[in-house]
């Protein structure tokens, strides 16, 4: 996570949780120094790569040194007011446009399986996923949900990278444990599948300037939109795509589901066998 810095300054708050978190788990500060060490490495080739690339040695230059004012403004017009946290929040995971379950409803069926993973998560798991919740509320401090014209959601991307480890295990905890929710989690996966296949052929400045009607930011969902725009073609590389992946998942088949129970402490008893007496011949 340190040298995601690198990409993203704000990908700090990975470092920062993961950090603490360590620390606080082990009850010493060398996890923490160990990052931080880390982490300003991640800075010191940020600033070199700005002042290379822009001419200054700024971590925000450019377009993005706007962002901060725009997190800290609570005026009209400005992100750091309770009304755009909310929105923005709510938007990122439902609506039509850039809804994370609205382009991923797959992810729905690892929702209940979440408590269950959490208990028997690693403590870097643990920290891996609070760490994306927080980079979440810093990315939409300073940006818009709607990321720009662009199918499906991008501003949500690290967040989910972060989650990604707790939610394999929400999967094995629950998911792959019950036929319906296993079989309902291939389908739409494979659904989900075939939407960014069509996606991916379609150049959405182009499609959006071209088609700037289409473009409504609450209720424009974009995969039948996509899938006029990319064409027949589209189609047949968007299920050849997803059926793909499904004969890769069923060659692999399911990992076993880790087991939540706790290993027995009682000791087995020894099994004592039958003496065997010998007889002294006279």
């Amino acid at each position: 996570y340190a040298f995601a810095i690198l990409c993203r300054p704000h990908t700090a708050v990975f470092a920062l949780v993961a950090g603490v978190w360590e620390s606080r788990q082990r009850r010493s500060w060398l996890p923490m120094i160990k990052v931080g060490v880390v982490s300003a490495l991640g800075f010191a080739g940020l600033l070199l790569w700005n002042k290379v690339n822009s001419g200054q040695w700024d971590i925000f230059p450019g377009t993005y040194g706007g962002r901060i004012a725009s997190a800290t403004n609570t005026n009209p017009g400005g992100q750091a007011t309770s009304f755009e946290w909310t929105n923005d929040l709510i938007s990122t995971f439902f609506a039509p446009l850039r809804g994370i379950f609205v382009y991923s409803p797959f992810l729905l069926l690892v929702l209940p399986g979440l408590r269950r993973a959490w208990k028997v998560a690693p403590t870097w798991v643990r920290s891996s996923a609070i760490g994306g919740v927080v980079y979440l509320v810093v990315q939409l401090a300073g940006n818009s949900w709607i990321g720009g014209p662009i199918f499906g959601y991008r501003l949500i991307l690290p967040s989910l990278f972060a989650w990604w480890p707790l939610l394999v295990l929400a999967y094995q905890q629950w998911t792959v444990r019950r036929p319906w929710s296993r079989i309902t989690f291939y389908v739409l996966a494979l659904v989900s599948i075939w939407w960014f296949a069509q996606g991916a052929l379609v150049f959405p400045v182009e499609y959006f300037y071209t088609n700037p009607l289409d473009y409504v930011y609450w209720r424009s969902w974009n995969v039948p939109l996509f899938a006029r725009f990319a064409g027949v073609s589209g189609w047949i590389f968007g299920l050849a795509t997803a059926a793909a992946v499904a004969g890769a998942v069923y060659v692999t088949n399911d990992p076993e589901p880790v087991s939540v129970t706790k290993p027995s402490t009682k000791q087995p008893k020894k099994k004592q066998g039958k003496k065997s007496q010998s007889k002294k011949s006279g």
